[in-house]
């Protein structure tokens, strides 16, 4: 049986990559910063190892004897730190010969750089890992389904029945859920022939704002209407909620470490900002390509909306 690392296991990402694993029968090795997060019964057949991206000989025992490697950035925001860590993982992964990584950007990647030091900092991670000849298959997600639900909004959608955000009514998006993400992952490791892909992904539907929020209102029941706010006024509003670091710490890392609030408030609205107007449409995918590149079940936001508890 295939032995599978999934990196980062503890964050919102990495688990429904280990929950999709354990769907499907995979030995798998969860790989966090400490050890104690998969305690719960269910996890008893599961390895875990606690690593980290700053101490070289933690990351060789957390790949060793790996058949397959699953990935992604932490939380974004001090970029200069991610870059480094992730420079780590590529030569731990070189040392350790892996056969496959498959490598989910958490976000859209640009071909080129755009301007906007989110996005290029993924193109970076992409080329630093190419770089070194890696067998890694690159998963480009559009916008997360599950954000809906964070701490910062989903008692707004619930209980004040307000889909307050920064995109423009007209902006469309394919929405994709994190669980279809991980389904995504897990069926490329049986494709090889994908090594060396950037695969843009997303969810079956183009939604507008309009749109999202008469999905919200059949899920939550209640009417929800939308409120634009600038991108610059959505970031002081994620900065002031956030800006100590315990605040950071309990809802999992929503504010990014290492930045002054100018310089974090800044990243943002320049980021939403260029989702809003790019001609480059950051938020949408090739549904026909991705189709004939690796095709898995897809969930549509209504029917991920109706499965969510928002009380």
């Amino acid at each position: 049986m295939r032995k599978i690392v999934v990196f980062g296991a503890s964050g919102v990402q990495g688990r429904m990559q280990v929950h999709e694993l354990m769907k499907q029968g995979f030995a798998l090795r969860a790989v966090t910063r400490t050890g104690g997060a998969y305690g719960d019964p269910r996890y008893a057949g599961i390895e875990v190892v606690a690593a980290d991206y700053d101490d070289p000989a933690s990351l060789d025992r957390a790949l060793a004897g790996a058949d397959a490697v699953l990935g992604q950035p932490f939380s974004m925001g001090d970029e200069d730190m991610l870059v480094r860590q992730m420079n780590a993982l590529a030569d731990a992964l070189v040392r350790a010969k892996v056969p496959m990584f498959v490598f989910n950007t958490s976000m859209w990647a640009p071909r080129n750089p755009c301007g906007v030091r989110g996005y290029d900092v993924i193109l970076e991670m992409e080329q630093l890992f190419e770089a070194r000849n890696l067998p890694v298959i690159f998963f480009e997600p559009t916008l997360f389904m599950n954000n809906l639900q964070g701490s910062w909004i989903r008692d707004q959608i619930a209980q004040e029945g307000l889909f307050r955000y920064c995109h423009k009514p007209e902006m469309e998006a394919d929405w994709i859920c994190l669980e279809d993400v991980a389904r995504y992952m897990v069926a490329a490791l049986d494709r090889p022939d994908l090594i060396g892909r950037k695969i843009r992904i997303g969810g079956p539907d183009r939604l507008k704002a309009k749109d999202v929020i008469a999905i919200l209102s059949e899920a939550v029941g209640r009417p929800v209407v939308h409120e634009y706010i600038t991108p610059r006024d959505f970031a002081q509003g994620l900065w002031d909620l956030y800006k100590d670091m315990d605040a950071y710490e309990a809802n999992g890392g929503n504010l990014p470490r290492g930045k002054t609030e100018e310089q974090y408030v800044g990243d943002i609205d320049s980021f939403y900002s260029f989702c809003n107007d790019s001609p480059l449409r950051p938020f949408l995918i090739d549904q026909a390509e991705l189709e004939l590149t690796i095709s898995v079940p897809r969930t549509s936001m209504r029917e991920w909306a109706l499965a969510q508890d928002w009380y």
